[in-house]
């Protein structure tokens, strides 16, 4: 039969095993959390149970101060976790703060423990405000320590009953604040590569960003530059073009007028010569008069067609001649949005004046808010009626091969885009061939059938928007579906100077 002695051992050791093996279960709780928030909260609750505290705090390092960044109580499952409440150095406002800040500093300035069996009665701290107001009965504080670096403080109460921290909890405390140590330097290491790894993160995605946008700034100034220099390229085809021209149509002006002249007087000629052989009928037999009248129609008939072609020709000379001038005309105050009404309705009648079945519908949406302009009215006008009398022509055109599923309709639009004015021509007839659409401001291209356009309308109205309003002309069109004309001018109030002399 076993002695009292031997019992006695044997439940110590027993003990003292169970001690550990819940030491051990504890510090690997604590080594295996990386996240600081949970460190904190399973380190608290794991200190409070196993020390014998009611209620206990843990304070961490920031930038010289003292924050407490877990609260926990025996009695009360929820913490309070990185709530980074700061302490006062002062005695005088410790009444703020449910511990003692006496104790902290001392804990952090000593790295030494303090244990208090009856905090009131016994040790240095028994005269400083929180202690004699509060009167706790235990108290433990003990530092956190990795490598003599001091970490973090315990601070650790019991105000049910004196003695509550023991040696050996005092030894488990410790125990548990060396494991905590490292996981509390670990975690924090985390925190500033996860910190880091954010921020490296977001500088990606703003210089991602800025190249973004760099690249879209450049993508946006190339097709500006291209546009730029494809104007400029076919500005100076114009020009070369335009003398040219220039140089050939008086060449032509003064021969064709010559066989503009002696066609017409041919046909005079030939009228007179039906005279004289009325008047000599009597003299002459009736073969000879067929045979005379017969040569003298094939001779005025040639005479008009030689005069119709050659005014046809007169024509083109006289629009070459105009593309060829580069001389402004007066600069007025004008509205941009009666202009075009003018010239939309004075094309309309000239198409039903050709062809009286003709038949459009015409929709309008002009800006009121566009001011009055300083442009040359003649010169816009012109570039107007072209254009509305070209989407006349197509819709008219589209109509003959659509007589009944097709209503032809011809939009017209003006907005004000701050210091310019947009107009927009807009028909859905036949379209232009996109193979051909880059060739539509050239001189003499066309894509109406040979005798009914001279090629030069786009052209001269390209320099007249361009050259001579420092403006844009744009054409948009699908074959079979759309055309549509975009002229942007720029709102100008006060002539120049430079125009006025020219003027």
């Amino acid at each position: 039969m076993p002695n009292k002695l031997t019992t006695k051992i044997t439940e110590k050791r027993l003990t003292e095993e169970l001690d550990f093996n819940s030491i051990l279960k504890a510090s690997q709780v604590i080594s295996g959390e990386i996240i600081l928030k949970n460190l904190l909260e399973k380190l608290m609750r794991t200190i409070i149970e196993n020390a014998g505290a009611q209620r206990g705090f843990l304070l961490l390092e920031n930038n010289s101060n003292w924050l407490i960044e877990a609260e926990g109580n025996i009695e009360d499952e929820n913490l309070t976790i990185l709530q980074s409440i700061p302490i006062n150095h002062s005695d005088q406002i410790s009444h703020n703060i449910k511990l003692s800040i006496p104790i902290i500093n001392y804990v952090a300035h000593t790295q030494e423990s303090i244990v208090l069996n009856d905090a009131s009665q016994e040790g240095k701290f028994t005269q400083t405000t929180y202690i004699v107001k509060n009167k706790p009965k235990s108290i433990l504080c003990t530092p956190i320590i990795n490598q003599g670096k001091l970490n973090g403080i315990i601070y650790l109460e019991n105000n049910l009953t004196t003695d509550a921290f023991t040696p050996q909890r005092v030894e488990i405390v410790k125990i548990l604040s060396s494991s905590a140590a490292v996981s509390i330097e670990n975690s924090r290491l985390y925190e500033q590569l996860e910190d880091y790894s954010k921020t490296l993160e977001k500088k990606v995605q703003l210089r991602t960003q800025e190249l973004q946008d760099k690249n879209q700034q450049l993508n946006v100034t190339l097709a500006k530059l291209k546009a730029t220099q494809n104007q400029i390229i076919a500005q100076e085809k114009l020009a070369s073009l335009g003398a040219l021209t220039a140089g050939i149509a008086h060449e032509i002006k003064n021969p064709l007028n010559f066989v503009n002249n002696f066609a017409e007087i041919c046909i005079e000629l030939t009228d007179e010569l039906y005279e004289e052989v009325d008047n000599q009928k009597d003299k002459l037999d009736q073969e000879t008069i067929e045979y005379i009248e017969e040569i003298l129609k094939d001779i005025k008939q040639n005479s008009q067609k030689i005069h119709e072609h050659g005014q046809r020709a007169d024509k083109i000379v006289h629009g070459m001649l105009m593309h060829s001038k580069g001389k402004p005309g007066q600069r007025k105050r004008t509205n941009i949005n009666n202009l075009l009404a003018e010239s939309v309705n004075l094309a309309y009648h000239g198409m039903r004046v050709q062809d009286p079945s003709f038949k459009i519908k015409i929709e309008t949406n002009y800006d009121s808010n566009i001011p009055e302009t300083n442009i040359v009215p003649q010169d816009i006008s012109r570039v107007f009626l072209n254009a509305i009398n070209n989407a006349c022509y197509a819709v008219n055109e589209k109509s003959k091969s659509y007589p009944e599923n097709f209503t032809p309709t011809l939009t017209v639009t003006t907005a004000n885009k701050n210091e310019e004015i947009e107009i927009v021509i807009h028909d859905n007839g036949k379209g232009i061939p996109h193979t051909v659409i880059d060739k539509v401001f050239n001189p003499f291209f066309t894509t109406k059938p040979t005798g009914q356009g001279t090629g030069l309308g786009l052209s001269i109205s390209h320099d007249i928007i361009v050259q001579g309003h420092q403006g844009q002309i744009f054409i948009d069109s699908k074959e079979n579906e759309y055309t549509e004309l975009k002229i942007i001018l720029p709102i100008v109030n006060i002539i120049s100077k430079t125009t006025s002399n020219n003027n």
